[in-house]
């Protein structure tokens, strides 16, 4: 299974599309997410329309920055949406062994980030099957 997480930063333009349907004829992904596309509302939805997959789900940001748009078609998989976030959505990826998928845009504001792992943990994720995050985690190591 091909995931791609991209931080788009900006999905208005005509080429962010060129970009995403070329990434897509290139690599051709299960799953692509794209994180703080900066545009929202109906204007969103008709550029995720666009993008050439059967199913979507997209999360609205809370200001400017922020957003998680997540794309898919479903071949021999299924994505079910468990939870959405300010800072991530979560998903069960099925049949068969299923396995917990979260896209993660985090905040740049440190207690901020805490909570989103606080929540991660408490809620969404069943920790006994497998589970992946990834995205954008607005860290920097020291």
């Amino acid at each position: 299974m091909i995931v791609i997480s991209w931080n788009c930063q900006g999905a208005a333009s005509p080429t962010f599309q060129r970009a995403f349907l070329e990434y897509k004829r290139l690599f051709k992904p299960d799953i692509f997410c794209n994180m703080e596309p900066r545009v929202s509302g109906t204007h969103a939805d008709a550029i995720c329309g666009r993008l050439g997959f059967d199913n979507w789900i997209r999360v609205e940001s809370l200001g400017f920055s922020g957003s998680i748009w997540i794309f898919w078609t479903e071949y021999n998989f299924s994505i079910q949406f468990v939870e959405s976030h300010s800072q991530f959505v979560a998903c069960k990826v099925l049949p068969g062994v299923s396995w917990n998928l979260c896209f993660i845009y985090a905040s740049p504001y440190s207690p901020c980030r805490r909570i989103l792992w606080t929540d991660l943990k408490l809620d969404s994720v069943d920790l006994s099957d497998e589970w992946m995050a990834l995205g954008d985690f607005n860290c920097v190591p020291f």
